[in-house]
């Protein structure tokens, strides 16, 4: 009776893989959905409320969100050692959001969407320069391949080149600096108490840059603002579920999906044309993003295996 648990155990417990795979497809595809409604909610209201004021509402509706688990852990979440890494991942996340709503106002939806993949490409790239990981042949294939892509989107050679792009990339150069900090804090604290210090020290840097280019917007933008916090948050809440439930390698190529939605929103909302370069460039980053999520990932199980 004893040798015969295991044997049934082993159907249970592919059968508990495979619906905790199903999830994290799942919660992958809503963080698209809830992301792509937040950057058209950006497209659109950025034309009467300047991207730095959208990005103050965006972080105070998230911190409103979260304000729950504050009040109902907030002492022992906020307790840390590590407060200069939650200032600098704070200071360069409102980089990439500046940036990344502005660029929101300059170009089209799907081109900024397709440029904003190649962040986990700069995230591999920075981990071997600040983090000192090996630069092995597999992962230098990987980056060199997502680059090329990123060069289909933008086009730096072609008529339609258009400089504004440029605000989309660094944007998304600052995304996988964020990146870095992120793993290194992960190592160190929970994710509810990185996201409470990240959440409130956000809000105050945002306000500022708000507070230059403010404009009391009426009650349909504030609709419109509020509507853009909360699929923010919902984006955010979604994409940590659907890395919990599954392996990277398994949810990040649905990640695409956000594209699909773009150009769709694009061109029947916004009458933006569907260009074949963003199309293709993007999934030439995405694979690349993948290829080298997968061995790294592969990588850190070797290295956890010759440990034990």
């Amino acid at each position: 009776m004893g040798a015969a648990a295991p044997v049934r155990s082993v159907p249970a417990r592919r059968k508990a893989d495979f619906r905790a795979t199903i999830a994290g497809i799942g919660y992958m595809l809503a963080a698209t959905v809830a992301n792509a409604a937040m950057a058209a909610g950006i497209h659109h209201v950025s034309h009467e409320i300047h991207p730095f004021e959208i990005a103050f509402f965006r972080s105070l509706v998230g911190v409103v969100m979260l304000a729950p688990l504050f009040l109902r852990h907030g002492s022992e979440l906020m307790s840390t050692a590590h407060f200069p890494l939650h200032m600098l991942r704070a200071a360069v996340n409102v980089i990439a959001m500046l940036t990344y709503y502005l660029s929101l106002s300059l170009i089209a939806l799907a081109e900024v969407t397709a440029i904003n993949f190649s962040a986990p490409l700069f995230c591999s790239l920075l981990a071997v320069i600040i983090l000192g990981e090996r630069l092995r042949l597999a992962r230098l294939a990987g980056l060199v391949l997502g680059f090329a892509g990123t060069l289909i989107v933008l086009q730096p050679s072609g008529q339609t080149f258009d400089p504004n792009s440029l605000v989309a990339l660094f944007s998304a150069m600052m995304w996988g600096a964020s990146m870095i900090i992120i793993k290194v804090l992960s190592a160190r604290g929970t994710s509810a108490s990185n996201t409470l210090w990240f959440s409130v020290l956000v809000l105050p840097v945002t306000l500022i840059a708000a507070s230059f280019v403010w404009v009391t917007p009426s009650w349909t933008e504030m609709a419109w603002l509020v509507g853009i916090g909360v699929a923010g948050t919902l984006s955010t809440f979604f994409l940590t579920e659907a890395f919990r439930h599954a392996e990277a390698t398994v949810v990040l190529p649905f990640d695409f999906t956000k594209l699909v939605w773009a150009s769709l929103i694009g061109a029947f909302i916004f009458a933006e044309p569907l260009r074949i370069t963003t199309w293709l460039g993007a999934a030439i980053i995405i694979a690349a993003a993948t290829y080298v999520t997968w061995v790294e990932t592969r990588d850190r199980g070797r290295v956890q295996d010759s440990r034990e």
